[in-house]
């Protein structure tokens, strides 16, 4: 019943959904199985550098990019509590509340902003996914978000989880997630949505993974 009290969802909104969860779900993939996308890493590194995107979409390079994002969010949409999807919730709802601090911290959005012009350059020089680039962004997220009281805490493989490389991604996913739960707010979405207003998104997040599906293929064949 209380689904008359949400607003019907944006294709924006849906697009930092996708952002949010891709990341989320690479986190757990990381944590639990030391392997992830290394695609997903570099739409999540290019969407730390998008700081004044033409649309939601541009912010990840292309709906291709989100392909794995609308496959984690229609699945979560469909069965929030099976095996392992609630532990990607679990970071989702903690990239949220991250989110709302860093955007209520104009201090700390300026160390953020100056940490990401210096990654910029490295990026130009190496490319997103190279190794000195991915442990700069998470030494940027360990020096500014690790900071807060509250931090989303991963939970895996003890044996991954000390890798340096894999902490390293591991950082550099949720900093993009708190970047696109900013994003989720800047286009109008609520956290309410998530809770009481699955059966609105669902429809346009299967719509939306279709066609980034299709992306995918054409992009790869």
């Amino acid at each position: 019943m209380f689904e008359r009290f949400t607003r019907p969802p944006s294709e924006d909104q849906l697009v930092a959904l996708a952002g949010l969860f891709q990341a989320c779900a690479q986190v757990d993939s990381l944590a639990r199985l030391g392997a992830g996308s290394s695609r997903a890493l570099e739409t999540a590194v290019r969407s730390l550098l998008a700081r004044n995107p033409e649309s939601a979409l541009a912010v990840y390079g292309g709906i291709e990019c989100l392909e794995g994002g609308f496959a984690a969010l229609e699945e979560i949409l469909l069965d929030p509590g099976a095996g392992q999807r609630g532990l990607v919730l679990h970071y989702v709802l903690g990239a949220l509340h991250l989110g709302r601090k860093l955007a209520r911290d104009r201090a700390m959005l300026e160390r953020v902003d100056q940490g990401l012009g210096r990654v910029e350059r490295q990026v130009a020089l190496f490319g997103p996914t190279h190794a000195n680039v991915v442990a700069n962004v998470a030494d940027l997220y360990q020096q500014t978000l690790s900071t807060y009281r509250f931090r989303i805490q991963v939970q895996g493989t003890a044996a991954h989880l000390r890798q340096p490389g894999i902490a390293d991604r591991i950082r550099c996913l949720l900093f993009s997630a708190v970047r696109s739960a900013i994003l989720w707010r800047q286009v109008g979405g609520r956290r309410s949505q998530l809770i009481l207003g699955r059966n609105r998104l669902l429809p346009l997040a299967r719509e939306l993974h279709g066609r980034a599906r299709q992306a995918a293929l054409e992009r790869d064949s």
